[in-house]
């Protein structure tokens, strides 16, 4: 974990990164159901804590346009979410705000899981068959499968609430309710 400077709301911090108009750095953690783990009793067996490193303010069509050289593609409209800024979405369905950040693959990124509270091993999870079969089916790259493995990057949108920790433009936030 990070050395963090400031405390900061869900609201303060997206008042924060709403201003940020240009690329940059973003450092930070995340907690979230694992989305292609297997549900038991209506709940994800698996939970997961993110820390990573990302870009702000990257448009994904032209980073696609960029990579590829196919200048007519075109992305397709996001569901679900609406674009506040550059930096910031808000979910449709609770209004609550959302992070929007692209993820080169030469990006640090550690992810450790949890079972039932308890810190496991991807290993163990795969071994106790915690992981949906979804999990183990190769995605296509980005641009609808267009861009190279080398060049490949990811677009995440994690919740506000979800944070951790963030570490942007040099300062750093403990992210509470």
């Amino acid at each position: 974990m990070v050395e963090v400077t400031n405390k900061v709301t869900v609201a303060e911090f997206a008042n924060i990164i709403k201003g940020i108009t240009r690329s940059t750095s973003i450092g930070l953690c995340y907690r979230v159901d694992e989305g292609k783990s297997r549900t038991v009793k209506g709940k994800k067996a698996l939970q997961k804590e993110v820390c990573l490193s990302g870009y702000l303010n990257h448009n994904y069509a032209n980073k696609v346009k960029n990579l590829t050289g196919d200048t007519s593609f075109e992305a397709y409209e996001m569901k679900g979410k609406t674009r506040i800024s550059g930096t910031l979405l808000e979910s449709d369905r609770n209004g609550e705000p959302m992070l929007y950040l692209s993820i080169l693959n030469n990006n640090k990124k550690t992810t450790t899981y949890f079972h039932n509270g308890v810190e496991i091993s991807k290993d163990e999870a795969i071994k106790q068959e915690l992981f949906a079969p979804s999990y183990f089916t190769k995605k296509p790259t980005m641009g609808r499968g267009i861009v190279s493995a080398e060049d490949d990057f990811g677009v995440i949108t994690p919740y506000l609430s979800r944070l951790v920790w963030a570490n942007v433009e040099g300062e750093s936030y403990e992210i509470t309710s």
